[in-house]
């Protein structure tokens, strides 16, 4: 054993060059299967077989500020609008996705600037405030309002808590469900209360979860709105009639959730689309919206998942190529080190040693170089930010396939020259 002791010493360099290299082909692995792996979940999640639909606006007429505020003070006109977006919302022609992006007042804030809803913005951040006839101290939040179909639509879920019981969400409780983006993370946790205003009326959110890392929507032609840093507040599942009491708040709330996409079936025409829309008019009997085209939606999807498919395509080729090349530098390496190592073998079999006991020894040198590059494998990839286990356990599961094959091949070799020099001897 001094003696495959001092051989293992003499060739300390080519077996950690060996192990290195081993390593270093199963850490190349682990990071490309991770991307690949996150790329095809961005697939299924980003470009679903639901998601490629004609994307179309739906905004309401009443521009100007005097005809938005008459029909806002006429009970009868809120109503309507009601009635326009409960016939929207249930049509089993089209989703109707109703979202509206605004700053929400929000009293004893945890975050900081990034939540500000001029973030990122060309507006000057405000931060926190005082409000001049309560004095109260406020921070604007970025804040998202959607409906069901919305959140459904671009395949949002949780990573943390569970997702909002839409059916429950009830806008007189005083207390509405909320999601966080995941920039949140240890800044509020899952069934904390914030104090906060909507539109003018105070309400308590409760955060029931927090999305996953980097939810994106499709927004004002944005196909990557992403929400990280939002507050996700739901709509209600219908809008009732309005009380009198509640018409200022009424009015405001109907005319936000009627201005959303339409996202209709591909065979559907635009003429069709209008036709569908002509009939809810009549029906709720509010006529005061528009259709606008949104080319912009389709022409983003195809383009962003046709990069992302040529990424795939670029990565196997890549993968394939180098785990060619470093099979090849492996083999030639394993050509240097049995010859060097070969006199350690003779010396084993001149003295006696069986072919089991000379397989034992060739699996111990064998052992050595894969312990090490195990170890540096492992090491890499505990302190890699990626943290795929399954991935990681497949991967270590390879590499022990890839030693016995080595091993096989290498105690071959051996065997075979062995064969070789004391039969010609």
């Amino acid at each position: 054993m001094k003696n495959m002791y001092f051989d293992l010493k003499q060739n300390v360099v080519l077996i950690v060059l060996k192990s290195i290299l081993i390593s270093f082909l199963f850490i190349f692995f682990y990071i490309c299967l991770s991307f690949m792996h996150s790329s095809n979940e961005a697939i299924d999640r980003e470009f679903s077989d639901d998601q490629k639909e004609n994307m179309y606006g739906l905004v309401d007429t009443l521009q100007e500020p005097d005809d938005f505020s008459k029909f806002r003070k006429d009970i009868s006109s809120i109503n309507h609008v009601a009635d326009f977006y409960n016939h929207l919302n249930m049509s089993e022609d089209f989703k109707f996705l109703s979202i509206f992006n605004q700053p929400v007042p929000v009293t004893g804030f945890k975050g900081g600037g990034q939540f500000d809803y001029t973030f990122d913005t060309e507006m000057t951040q405000k931060g926190f405030y005082q409000d001049e006839q309560t004095g109260e101290e406020f921070f604007d939040v970025k804040a998202l309002q959607m409906n069901a179909q919305a959140f459904s639509f671009f395949n949002l879920s949780v990573n943390k808590g569970k997702t909002i019981d839409w059916e429950t969400v009830n806008y007189d409780s005083g207390v509405l469900p909320i999601l966080l983006g995941s920039d949140y993370n240890g800044v509020y946790d899952v069934g904390e209360s914030i104090d906060g205003n909507l539109y003018f009326k105070k309400y308590q959110f409760k955060v029931v979860g927090v999305l996953r890392e980097n939810s994106s929507i499709f927004y004002q032609n944005n196909r990557n709105t992403f929400i990280d840093n939002h507050f996700i507040i739901p709509y209600p599942p219908k809008l009732p009639e309005t009380a009198e009491r509640d018409k200022e708040f009424s009015g405001i709330l109907n005319f936000a959730m009627i201005n959303g996409n339409i996202a209709a079936p591909r065979e559907m025409s635009g003429t069709e689309l209008l036709n569908k829309l002509h009939d809810v008019s009549l029906k709720s009997n509010f006529s005061h919206y528009t259709l606008l085209s949104i080319p912009f939606y389709l022409i983003q999807f195809n383009f962003m998942y046709n990069i992302i498919q040529k990424n795939l395509s670029l990565i196997f080729g890549v993968i394939a190529l180098l785990s060619l090349a470093l099979y090849i530098v492996l083999r030639s390496l394993d050509k240097v080190m049995i010859k060097r190592m070969m006199n350690a073998i003779k010396y084993f079999w001149i003295q006696g040693y069986r072919v089991r006991d000379i397989n034992f020894i060739i699996f111990r040198y064998t052992m050595t170089e894969y312990m090490l590059s195990f170890i540096i494998f492992f090491a890499v990839s505990l302190t890699s930010f990626i943290k795929q286990l399954e991935l990681l356990l497949i991967l270590l599961i390879l590499q022990l396939g890839y030693f016995i094959i080595d091993f096989l091949m290498i105690k071959r070799a051996y065997l075979s020259k062995l064969k070789r020099t004391y039969t010609n001897d």
